[in-house]
């Protein structure tokens, strides 16, 4: 009894693994996944409007500490914007970490995958099923961060030496010419 109860439980949990594998192949058949460059939307997110907003409240509470006479909170948030300077040199000139951008930019992220009807977007798509199309939908992220001409040449100019082999980010060891 027993031993029937278990096939009948293995015989079950198969039928189950093998629906939820045809269900996911299914799913996975017009699935679209936008890409996007992850240096240009650094580069474009330090030098846009959003970022400056929240920089600017930051500079805002560091004056406020020092006309307060707080050194421990003005040494904190100059440690901060040291170790942002950092990340944000990562991000452009090396390979990140990207994950710092991702709370900042949900709002920008929801409406380009909106506008260009993606389910995810991620910097990088290593392999995909057949059926799942990606988009780079970098240009749409740099649009709704308002990209200035500066900017635009720039992150043109970066990807062109990254493109040529002219530089290399995965190089990048903290120095910025």
């Amino acid at each position: 009894m027993r031993q029937a109860l278990m096939a009948l439980i293995v015989a079950a949990v198969g039928l189950g693994w093998g629906v939820v594998g045809w269900a996911g192949e299914q799913k996975a058949e017009g699935l679209r996944v936008g890409t996007f460059e992850p240096r240009s939307v650094a580069l474009a997110y330090n030098r846009s409007k959003l970022f400056q907003d929240s920089f600017g409240a930051k500079k805002a509470e560091h004056a406020k500490a020092k006309e307060a006479g707080d050194n421990d909170r003005v040494k904190q948030l100059e440690a901060e914007f040291r170790g942002q300077q950092e990340n944000g040199h990562r991000q452009v000139f090396g390979t990140g970490p990207y994950d710092s951008l991702v709370e900042q930019l949900k709002p920008v992220l929801a409406e380009v995958a909106k506008s260009k009807d993606v389910s995810v977007i991620v910097p990088r798509v290593y392999y995909a099923k057949s059926g799942v199309q990606t988009v780079d939908v970098t240009a749409a992220i740099l649009a709704q961060l308002k990209v200035d001409e500066k900017t635009q040449k720039i992150i043109d100019e970066m990807n062109d030496k990254i493109r040529t082999g002219e530089y290399k980010p995965e190089e990048y060891k903290g120095e910025v010419d």
